[in-house]
């Protein structure tokens, strides 16, 4: 299972965000915030649309983009438990 070989690297982190959590923030489109451990260079929000994409780097709209992820995050499950429900997922297919 890829998905579950991936989470394996320390750089990445897998959550899913279940039905029963409703609405959250990040719904209407998908953005990847850009951080740099070096504090002279400033972090940024990378927007895709299906026109293209955009580059947002203003501290207060990065901001609210960190926020936006950080309450995504409270809602999702955690890492251990989306793997399960990964595992258990692929499982119940094959069993099918």
């Amino acid at each position: 299972m890829h998905l579950v070989a991936l989470v394996e690297r320390p750089n990445i982190t897998l959550q899913v965000i279940p039905y029963a959590a409703g609405g959250y923030g990040t719904m209407n489109g998908s953005f990847i915030i850009v951080d740099y451990p070096e504090p002279d260079i400033t972090p940024g929000v990378y927007l895709e649309y299906p026109a293209g994409g955009a580059w947002v780097d203003n501290a207060e709209d990065v901001g609210r983009f960190t926020t936006t992820f950080d309450q995504a995050a409270a809602q999702a499950l955690s890492p251990v438990d989306t793997i399960d429900l990964i595992q258990r997922r692929v499982r119940a297919l094959t069993v099918s």
